[in-house]
């Protein structure tokens, strides 16, 4: 038999709606925050995390002026689990945000796709060199890099890819809806 608890927490789970423009907070282990926002929301989402952490709750709009220090793809595990708890909603904040494309190889051509995956065409081999296939990262990850940047732990060369910085270096013009290319 299920205890009440157990079923008041998987309603709780269920209700949770996770929409573009949540905010989120991260916890670190001197009871300060970090803080994310949702820019993508769907079966994954496309996240922001702000650089800093917070021994008070910032307000929203002063913490929309702070810079990133990580960006991408991720799960929603611990926001459903209630590490990452939502504490407010603003439109979100996409025009700062890079969205990279990525490489996928189609019946054996290398091609690169815009972030949407709406664009593609063939890649050169300098962006096959340059361009990564599109992955999701577990959230713990982000909060380990967050933390690992404010001296909770150590920074891991992995840590790397998941930068503003890294992303940005991976944002091309692809294409445009009338490349001949079918998508498949």
């Amino acid at each position: 038999m299920v205890s009440k608890a157990t079923q008041t927490t998987s309603a709780r789970r269920r209700s949770t709606r996770i929409r573009a423009g949540d905010i989120f907070e991260i916890p670190a282990p001197d009871g300060r925050r970090g803080y994310g926002q949702v820019i993508v929301a769907g079966a994954l989402l496309y996240v922001a995390i702000f650089r800093d952490l917070y021994a008070e709750p910032p307000r929203l709009s002063d913490l929309l002026e702070e810079d990133f220090l990580l960006v991408g793809w991720t799960l929603d595990a611990l926001i459903h689990h209630g590490e990452w708890r939502i504490v407010g909603h603003v439109s979100p904040i996409a025009a700062r945000v890079p969205f990279p494309s990525y490489k996928v190889r189609v019946k054996g051509v290398p091609q690169v796709h815009d972030f949407t995956e709406k664009y593609h065409r063939r890649a050169t081999a300098e962006e096959w060199e340059l361009l990564e296939n599109k992955t999701t990262v577990a959230p713990i990850r982000y909060q380990n890099a967050l933390l690992a940047h404010h001296g909770f732990g150590e920074w891991r060369s992995d840590y790397e890819s998941l930068t503003v910085e890294h992303a940005r270096r991976r944002v091309l013009i692809v294409g445009n809806e009338t490349d001949d290319q079918p998508k498949h």
